[in-house]
């Protein structure tokens, strides 16, 4: 089999414009003490496939909290 050239988009060690911008659409701060880099290619990925249009993300909000990225609310 041959090796993979390219890498998906959540294997990038930056955040994803489709990322963020889905957090600032629902208002969202990323202001956790993770980074899209810490995490693990699998929690990059279910982020990812999150924001993707036509889901209806609720999960995202939990999921970015749960990884880290994003403090709960008090």
């Amino acid at each position: 089999m041959p090796a993979r050239a390219t890498h998906t988009v959540w294997e990038s060690r930056q955040l994803p414009e489709r990322v963020r911008q889905s957090a600032l659409d629902k208002g969202l701060i990323l202001n956790g003490p993770q980074s899209w880099a810490d995490l693990s290619a699998l929690q990059r990925y279910t982020l990812f496939k999150l924001t993707r249009s036509g889901h209806e993300n609720r999960n995202f909000r939990l999921a970015l909290e749960e990884f880290g990225l994003r403090k709960p609310p008090c």
